[in-house]
């Protein structure tokens, strides 16, 4: 009864959280936000296949490096966290790019800043649908981000 009761309390900071993160990511970086919001509208299946191909990779280094370091705060558990700690900032990232994508579309003619906070909002909350937003949009968007921000992270700027 009280881990239901400290979810719907929790709930409201954590979707305010998000649409703040994501808002502040553009805010501060928008070169590499906006490149992943670019790739994934321009390559949107080279982005989730590379999105799909580093998140199995890096999950499987990660994984492997937590079990070479055994139980210890060894040095395979420190690569563990430096790699996991580097795939959430890219999937931060990339979710952000997503976040602008979803604005922009809903909100074609708003500011650049009500446009990321209504494409996060409506990225969380559509992703907080029972079973086709868990298990089904939310990965979607997550690993289309983590491609088009590794495509855009990467890609040589026109000069």
């Amino acid at each position: 009864m009280n881990d239901g009761v400290a979810m719907l309390v929790a709930a409201p900071f954590v979707f305010a959280s998000l649409v703040a993160l994501f808002s502040l990511l553009r805010v501060l970086f928008p070169d590499q936000v906006g490149s992943a919001q670019r790739a994934a509208i321009e390559m949107p299946g080279r982005s989730f296949a590379l999105g799909t191909v580093n998140l199995l990779f890096l999950s499987v280094i990660v994984a492997a490096f937590g079990a070479l370091g055994g139980g210890g705060a060894g040095v395979f558990q420190l690569l563990a966290l430096i790699l996991l700690g580097l795939l959430v900032i890219a999937l931060a990232f990339g979710l952000a790019g997503m976040s602008v994508l979803v604005g922009e579309r809903l909100l074609p003619d708003a500011s650049h800043t009500r446009q990321t906070a209504w494409g996060a909002a409506a990225l969380v909350l559509a992703s907080l649908t029972p079973f086709v937003g868990w298990f089904g949009l939310f990965p979607y968007l997550a690993i289309q981000g983590l491609g088009g921000f590794l495509i855009g992270l990467f890609r040589r700027s026109p000069r």
